[in-house]
């Protein structure tokens, strides 16, 4: 997420060194998984539901900033006029 958000604002560089640290995390806790008796599935499954969790997290987010705009949008172009 760090990365790909880095990759929309123009930030290429920034995201290399996101991307190897995201890497580098990935594998390191597969390796602790297996150490623990863990399969590759666990983890895949594991990873969809957070991953599941942070989208909702982020929609409901998206909706709350677009709304606060939407209510807003009046007011703020007041002062900026």
């Amino acid at each position: 997420m760090v990365a790909g958000s880095f990759k929309r604002q123009g930030n290429g560089i920034l995201a290399a060194p996101a991307l190897d640290q995201m890497n580098l995390m990935i594998t390191r806790t597969k390796a602790l998984g297996a150490a623990l008796g863990h399969t590759e599935a666990d983890y895949l499954s594991d990873w969809s539901d957070t991953l599941g969790v942070m989208t909702d997290q982020m929609n409901r987010n998206y909706d709350n900033i677009r709304q606060l705009k939407t209510r807003y949008q009046n007011r703020c172009k007041a002062l900026n006029d």
